[in-house]
């Protein structure tokens, strides 16, 4: 039996996600619509016309639009989708790590990480995946993160993003707290 609520409407049809997120930016013409998508009106029309029929989206004049439960929708649709985006990306990692300790406010955040990448090395190369991570960070134009070692160059990289009004937010281990403060009152 197939299903018609409105999950399902948004769920199972890539085309109709992308309406939602098009018609989320501005209302969009039929024309703009099928450009959008590189389609043919007999491709895109049934989308649309099941759209309007669950109060989605509404034609006025010519021009599609979201409905107040469309915009509703999209504004809640779009973290639920990258929130699976990111456990699915590394599922493995969700999968075996332990993350209980992790606090609520953190993972209710989890949709943040949709583009994160693991990097990950065997125990002989195990400063190879913090190389990589050291040349990454001066790319960076905002930095968040968790460290549980302590490398003698972090503090370093780290002042000077600081300097650039780079936005740094670490958390760190209590081992690796005290390293750090000890280093900075260490004269060098």
């Amino acid at each position: 039996m197939k299903s018609t609520g409105l999950l399902s409407i948004l769920t199972f049809s890539e085309k109709r996600k992308g309406i939602l997120f098009l018609l989320q930016e501005n209302p969009k013409t039929l024309s703009e619509i099928k450009d959008y998508f590189d389609v043919r009106s007999p491709e895109i029309l049934p989308r649309l016309k099941e759209m309007e029929n669950s109060n989605m989206i509404v034609r006025q004049e010519g021009v599609y639009k979201l409905t107040s439960l469309g915009k509703v929708a999209a504004i809640y649709y779009k973290p639920f989708l990258d929130t699976l985006t990111a456990i699915e990306t590394n599922e493995d990692f969700w999968r075996d790590h332990d993350i209980t300790a992790v606090p609520d406010t953190l993972l209710s955040r989890i949709q943040e990480l949709k583009e994160c990448r693991i990097i990950k090395d065997e125990h002989e190369h195990i400063y190879d995946s913090h190389k990589a991570f050291m040349d990454n960070v001066p790319a960076s134009n905002r930095f968040m993160g968790f460290a549980s070692i302590f490398l003698p160059s972090y503090p370093a990289r780290f002042l000077e993003m600081a300097r650039r009004n780079i936005p740094i937010s670490i958390i760190v281990t209590p081992n690796v707290f005290f390293k750090i403060k000890l280093r900075a009152a260490t004269p060098p």
